[in-house]
């Protein structure tokens, strides 16, 4: 599929005032682990960046594309993600309410999610606590604990080396983790992450999320008694599930 055309329609303050002419992708979860990458890959330019514009950051970011292959489409920004401020409180428990509200507001009743890394921890949730709510589930990595591999893996731990030591240097690591394909890691990549990862707001919640004490805090509940309980849930999903992973995945092992 190749995108022919990207229009920004604009931001909204309430999911009832969103556009709802078109069928929509919205991408949730925490900035700084690669969406805003995927997003921009995925329109062929840059549409997901760090807005410094007052009053935007908090609102529903809505872009139409259309393909050599379907009608025109919505690609949607939701809060914590992109040009969106952190949801506050647990990142999680907030994406999953936004997911939900969102849904509300456009008067979907039923949609497939696909939900990439936190996207589809995200994804899991609502699938399994509000089943009537999904046709399809399909995951890119992200769901799971590891089963004979240490926790956290290696693009985790180099994540955590980038936000306790923003440099040029720590982030061009991690992104080389995160593809298989080298030759997407360009000049212009690197800056752009770089830049949008060094944003005061985006670094706070990156070391919020990926500092080491949350790392070995993670670290603790998979090898306690309760371990299992982090994917429990995933019994209650009702939904035809499709899991995909990266054979040679740096971030989220295969025994995930």
């Amino acid at each position: 599929m190749r995108i022919l055309r990207t229009k920004f329609l604009g931001s909204f303050l309430t999911p009832g005032a969103c556009p709802r002419e078109r069928p929509g992708i919205a991408f949730t979860g925490r900035s700084n682990v690669g969406k805003s990458s995927l997003v921009n890959r995925f329109a062929n330019q840059a549409i997901a960046r760090t807005s410094k514009t007052p009053g935007r950051t908090r609102q529903l970011v809505y872009f139409e594309l259309e393909s050599d292959r379907t009608p025109p489409f919505y690609l949607i920004d939701l809060p914590g993600y992109g040009s969106s401020d952190p949801v506050e409180g647990p990142p999680v428990p907030g994406c999953v309410d936004a997911v939900l509200r969102l849904l509300d507001g456009l008067g979907v009743e039923r949609c497939h999610i696909l939900g990439n890394s936190l996207g589809g921890i995200v994804g899991s949730f609502v699938a399994a606590y509000h089943p009537q709510r999904v046709t399809r589930f399909v995951t890119i990595g992200g769901i799971g604990m590891n089963v004979f591999t240490a926790f956290p893996g290696e693009g985790l731990r180099l994540l955590t080396a980038f936000a306790e030591e923003p440099t040029r240097e720590n982030i061009e690591t991690w992104l080389r983790s995160m593809v298989f394909d080298q030759s997407i890691v360009t000049e212009e990549l690197i800056e752009s992450r770089l830049k949008s990862a060094t944003n005061p707001v985006t670094l706070a919640t990156s070391r919020q999320l990926y500092s080491r004490a949350s790392a070995e805090a993670m670290a603790a509940e998979f090898r306690g008694p309760n371990a299992s309980q982090r994917i429990a849930h995933l019994a209650s999903i009702q939904a035809p599930t499709l899991i995909t992973w990266g054979r040679d995945d740096r971030v989220s092992p295969m025994d995930m």
